[in-house]
């Protein structure tokens, strides 16, 4: 399985989950940086709205905040979130700094709207085989 294919599948789960609604409304563009490997997501509303590629060539702009980790590191997160033994997204930024926003309002936006992003990427741990 490639770095980010479990997105489509985290998709389809977060968004027939009543779970993740309750988590509130996100309205925020994330990039996922693995390597080479981008991939653009935008929440809106209650939903994962979208999951685009993008090269390396096309620029981070378009999100509020990226997500960067190496291939490696993230293959070993989302292993380790499958098992409930890695850390959340803002503790592991602490000590790994994989959290980028060009504004203090988009970092605080992030930090506003984690919880739905965390709901992303558990979903997409869970459907890892």
């Amino acid at each position: 399985m490639a770095l980010f294919d479990w997105m489509s599948q985290a998709q389809a789960a977060v968004n027939n989950d009543p779970n993740h609604q309750r988590l509130g409304s996100a309205n925020i563009n994330v990039l996922f940086k693995g390597g080479v490997q981008r991939r653009l997501v935008t929440f809106r509303a209650f939903r994962v709205d979208s999951i685009d590629i993008l090269s390396k060539e096309q620029p981070d702009f378009s999100a509020d905040v990226v997500l960067e980790m190496s291939a490696r590191k993230w293959n070993a997160y989302m292993r380790q979130r499958q098992k409930n033994r890695a850390k959340d997204l803002l503790s592991l930024d602490t000590v790994e700094h994989i959290i980028q926003a060009d504004t203090p309002l988009k970092r605080l936006l992030f930090n506003r709207v984690h919880l739905s992003i965390q709901s992303f990427i558990d979903a997409g741990a869970c459907s890892l085989s």
